[in-house]
């Protein structure tokens, strides 16, 4: 069960990594956390609004994640050569999201051939609304919605 030679340099980093992301901000790791969380909730009702669904969470069980149903559509409008979603979206649209189906095959009941499917965001300072407006466009485009 050896395997070989470890490397320690993420377990080096991580003090010094810590310190940098509690420092980009004035308030330290509490205004990191709550612009994060800020974000995540404007890009999930955005989201939301866009493809005319429920926010499926209440705002306090979020942190920096989020999730927005998406609408059930009978055909989507994919690409030549994509054959779902998920497969279009990074190397077609340059957009890379999880998109995930709930309840998963180890919860689904039997008979539950069609679950809902979720996109699913994460907040972070590099990022911005604008990417997610990004997101909801092609969303929107591909599920017919525009």
């Amino acid at each position: 069960d050896w395997t070989g030679t470890g490397d320690p340099t993420a377990w080096l980093a991580l003090p010094d990594a810590i310190d940098v992301m509690g420092g980009l901000l004035p308030g330290g790791w509490p205004e990191l956390m709550a612009s994060n969380h800020a974000l995540a909730l404007a890009g999930r009702d955005l989201l939301c609004a866009a493809l005319g669904t429920e926010a499926p969470a209440p705002d306090v069980m979020l942190g920096s994640m989020a999730a927005a149903a998406l609408p059930r559509v009978a055909e989507p409008r994919l690409p030549a050569g994509y054959a779902t979603l998920d497969e279009a979206l990074l190397p077609y649209y340059g957009v890379e999201v999880p998109i995930t189906a709930f309840p998963v095959d180890a919860t689904s009941e039997a008979g539950v051939a069609d679950p809902a499917r979720f996109v699913r965001i994460s907040a972070q300072q590099y990022n911005d609304l604008s990417q997610v407006q990004r997101l909801a466009d092609v969303l929107r485009e591909v599920l017919r919605l525009d």
